[in-house]
């Protein structure tokens, strides 16, 4: 079941998209590639990449949510970046550099206020 990305909150919903814009934006792709049914190779990781850099500031299903998928696929999506991590499919320099911009992004436009 996918839920209603109107349940989350705005501060979410905010972090999200800046996660999910970066990433977008490192890899050439739109905010609508990475949240629609492109099911390409290359938009599959980068959305997998951003499902997991999204984890540390959303739930998965708030994630499932943003992204149009379930909750089953987050989860999917967030091993797969994990594995291909580990194995080295996305290198060190390249994660930090997305993890950078991702963190550009949230202070931009999704600040966290205390």
């Amino acid at each position: 079941m996918i839920v209603n990305e109107r349940h989350m909150s705005r501060p979410t919903f905010n972090r999200l998209k800046a996660v999910f814009g970066a990433v977008a934006e490192y890899y050439g792709y739109d905010l609508d590639q990475m949240r629609g049914k492109h099911k390409t190779q290359s938009i599959v990781q980068a959305r997998h990449l951003a499902m997991y850099l999204s984890w540390p500031h959303a739930i998965k299903s708030d994630i499932a949510a943003f992204s149009h998928r379930d909750h089953a696929s987050v989860i999917h999506g967030i091993r797969n970046a994990e594995n291909r991590i580990e194995q080295g499919d996305i290198g060190e320099k390249e994660l930090e550099v997305v993890r950078k911009l991702v963190n550009q992004y949230i202070e931009k436009f999704a600040p966290i206020k205390i």
